[in-house]
């Protein structure tokens, strides 16, 4: 079985994420996509980050119509930091006999030779970098360069869609703006639960 890995802290999940994934499945042949909603995110500093719980049913609501997404918990459960190396083994022990993919960004891959055991997780898994149109990918890194065939570049424009950017409008009240970054159930799960506008006002 072929699975493919995409983590993120999905706050919140927009059309750019189910967009990517669906320009994945129609490239690659994975069986499986594992979505792993982060409990907290490594390397970010993320403000008005919202309730891991919150996260994964926005996050279940937005994959809902893409088939073989299947939406994981694994980080949220641990209640840590949310490293790939430690995700990965997790996975690999539950279900040893698959071959993972691990879908990252191009900010990520920029700064891959920071990432935990680094070493260690490129012998378990291949990558496919998503550059969203107008990033610069370094293809400069130590682990790159020694496990160039290791690592795949997929260009996607659907990708080009910023949760940062939807946070801001909609704790500004901006929704009509963001509402079509957004499938209608996330964006309902949204403005029904205030979620961002309650975020500004503990912030």
């Amino acid at each position: 079985m072929k699975i493919c890995i995409f983590g993120g802290a999905f706050n919140p999940p927009h059309n750019g994420h189910t967009g990517l994934i669906q320009a994945i499945n129609a490239a690659f042949n994975f069986d499986r996509i594992i979505i792993i909603p982060t409990y907290i995110p490594p390397h970010k500093n993320i403000h008005y980050i919202v309730e891991c719980r919150t996260r994964l049913t926005m996050t279940k609501l937005a994959f809902s119509d893409i088939s073989n997404c299947y939406i994981s918990d694994i980080e949220i459960n641990r209640k840590d930091v949310s490293y790939t190396i430690d995700t990965l083994k997790e996975l690999k022990k539950k279900i040893p006999y698959a071959e993972f993919t691990v879908l990252i960004g191009a900010d990520n891959f920029n700064i891959i030779d920071e990432w935990k055991n680094i070493s260690e997780l490129i012998k378990l898994t291949d990558f496919i970098v998503c550059r969203r149109p107008g990033n610069t990918i370094k293809q400069s890194s130590m682990i790159y360069m020694k496990n160039s065939t290791r690592f795949v570049f997929f260009e996607n424009e659907m990708f080009d869609i910023s949760s940062t950017f939807i946070r801001e409008q909609l704790i500004k009240g901006k929704n009509e703006i963001i509402a079509k970054m957004l499938a209608k159930p996330v964006f309902d799960y949204i403005i029904e639960n205030n979620i961002y506008y309650e975020q500004d006002k503990k912030n």
